[in-house]
């Protein structure tokens, strides 16, 4: 997740410089740590994304007809998040990424299962 948020920070970077924006632009556009701000919910999508992968590819990997590696995962997403950014969201906030990696994480654990699988769980 952090080389996610590396490369859409370069990425954006030199989007901002090709387009003319100067330093103080730049530096108020990728400072800016509201979870409503453009960067931090492309951050959050990006982030859904990877996590709905994690969850496809375990579910792949362990050819499992149960939650509980999805459940596993989620427990080490959500510490990890708290410990990486606990200054920076309010505890709703937290709550409210969290339900979102656990429903990216369920969906691509669903959708990695084995169709029969799916059907017993």
């Amino acid at each position: 997740m952090l080389v996610v948020g590396l490369v859409l920070t370069v990425v954006l970077t030199l989007y901002l410089e090709v387009n003319g924006a100067s330093a103080d632009d730049m530096s108020k556009i990728l400072d800016d740590e509201s979870p409503s701000s453009l960067f931090s919910l492309m951050l959050i999508g990006l982030g859904s994304i990877v996590t709905l992968l994690a969850g496809y590819v375990s579910a792949r990997i362990w050819r499992r007809r149960s939650f509980r590696l999805a459940t596993i995962l989620l427990g080490f997403d959500v510490v990890l998040s708290l410990l990486l950014s606990w200054d920076d969201y309010t505890l709703a906030q937290h709550a409210m990424l969290a339900a979102v990696s656990a429903l990216t994480i369920f969906v691509g654990t669903a959708l990695g299962m084995p169709k029969q699988a799916l059907a017993l769980a």
